[in-house]
């Protein structure tokens, strides 16, 4: 099953904090088999997981879903 938010995320955030999984499922209210099985895209994610890490993290739901496009810059 593939999963539809980019994992490379939330394997980012991680590493820069320096956060064990475990740490890491504490800050998102989430369990340590969520995440494994969301990062090895073996299930779907659940709205509610996803706003529950976005907001602990401070990523975007639209980062997640890769909705974030550069915009074309405007000239005056």
């Amino acid at each position: 099953m593939k999963n539809i938010i980019k994992t490379e995320f939330i394997k980012k955030y991680i590493k820069e904090n320096k956060l064990t999984k475990t740490e890491f499922c504490k800050l998102c209210d989430i369990s340590t088999s969520t995440l494994n099985s969301l990062l090895k895209n073996k299930v779907l994610i659940k709205l509610e997981t996803l706003i529950k890490i976005s907001k602990s993290t401070k990523i975007t739901i639209d980062d997640f879903l890769g909705l974030n496009f550069s915009k074309p810059n405007k000239k005056a």
